[in-house]
């Protein structure tokens, strides 16, 4: 452990290193015992500790607390709200995503579909019947078979 570390400690958890993180106690009590410079950071930790201690503590006011219980609910309201609205917007975004793949899909089908045409002869009349019908959709329930 660095004294820096030790310094962000103490001064996050106070002087009682029963109170830090116990990951960090074994190392901040053998910097403790054997740095001079750790020892007065924990001094300085006490002397903070025991000025927060007698600091007076004032209960809150029937006042306040009345403010604060009646703001609750009014935060609660904006939280559904808030997430009323985030459902409209992932709505509106699956909607776009959805739209632009198909416009993307009907742009490129008829290339795709053109690609898969195998050449035919010119003299193979039902070849050219087929193809025919793939170039017009309209005229696929009219075929005679």
């Amino acid at each position: 452990m660095t004294p820096e570390r030790f310094a962000a400690l103490a001064e996050a958890y106070g002087a009682d290193i029963n109170r830090w993180p116990d990951a960090d106690r074994g190392a901040a009590r053998v910097l403790a015992a054997t740095d001079a410079e750790s020892q007065a950071t924990l001094r300085a930790a006490e002397l903070l500790d025991r000025a927060l201690l007698a600091a007076p503590t004032y209960a809150a006011s029937r006042d306040l607390f009345d403010r604060v219980v009646a703001e609750a609910p009014r935060q609660a309201k904006r939280t559904r709200m808030m997430r009323w609205l985030s459902a409209i917007g992932l709505g509106a975004a699956l909607a776009t995503a959805g739209a632009s793949g198909i416009a993307v899909g009907a742009a490129f089908a008829p290339a795709a579909v053109l690609q898969q045409l195998q050449p035919f002869d010119d003299t193979d009349s039902d070849g050219l019947q087929e193809a025919t019908n793939l170039m017009n959709p309209s005229d696929l329930g009219s075929q005679s078979g």
